[in-house]
């Protein structure tokens, strides 16, 4: 059968569908490209502040390499200067030992001396030993979790960078939620729907 034989009620709503599916494609193609266009925001955010970090605690060890401090002062200074770093709000870094060992949080002192490995996400997951694992990495690496958002009281999807600091063998790492990217997400996803309904 030839499109010419078709009734041109049906011709009608073929060009309605194929219309339909062109501004579907459209819009999920837009969707996702706001969704990584913000994704990327946070993940630059978060690895300027762990360069930043990281360039501290280098710092503070080549001063005790000079005679300055002594290693053990250097490390403190440099640990306690990090606890005071907020970004974006009240978002923080922390530092672990190479192996995961927490040796500064400035929001949970409850895991400090902890090991990674024992530290847990409300999912069962264990986000800093993942990042003492990514951070290995000579550029680093990033893990997305869960955590309790001390704001809303509710877990909420988190993504962090961490890297090692080169002089002390040590991980910073910091974490940003974005459950604003997912709402941003949603929020889009719903106009786009109702508008292609409609």
């Amino acid at each position: 059968m030839r499109f010419a034989d078709f009734s041109f009620a049906l011709k009608l709503r073929g060009v309605m569908i194929l219309v339909a599916i062109a501004l579907g494609s459209l819009a999920i193609t837009n969707l996702l490209s706001l969704y990584e266009t913000m994704m990327n925001d946070r993940k630059v955010t978060l690895q300027y502040v762990v360069d930043q970090s990281a360039s501290i605690l280098e710092n503070y060890a080549q001063r005790a390499k000079s005679g300055e401090f002594s290693d053990t002062e250097a490390k403190e200074l440099a640990l306690k200067t990090l606890s005071t770093q907020r970004f974006d709000g009240n978002n923080y870094v922390f530092v672990t030992e190479r192996d995961g060992m927490v040796i500064m949080h400035p929001t949970a002192k409850q895991i400090v001396g902890k090991h990674a490995s024992v530290i847990k996400d409300p999912s069962g997951g264990t986000p800093i030993a993942d990042l003492a694992k990514v951070a290995q990495n000579p550029e680093g690496g990033f893990v997305s979790y869960v955590w309790p958002d001390p704001n809303s009281k509710k877990d909420a999807p988190k993504l962090a960078f961490g890297k090692l600091a080169s002089d002390w063998n040590l991980m910073v790492a910091a974490g940003i939620y974005t459950d604003d990217v997912e709402a941003a997400f949603w929020k889009n996803a719903t106009t786009d729907i109702i508008a292609l309904f409609i």
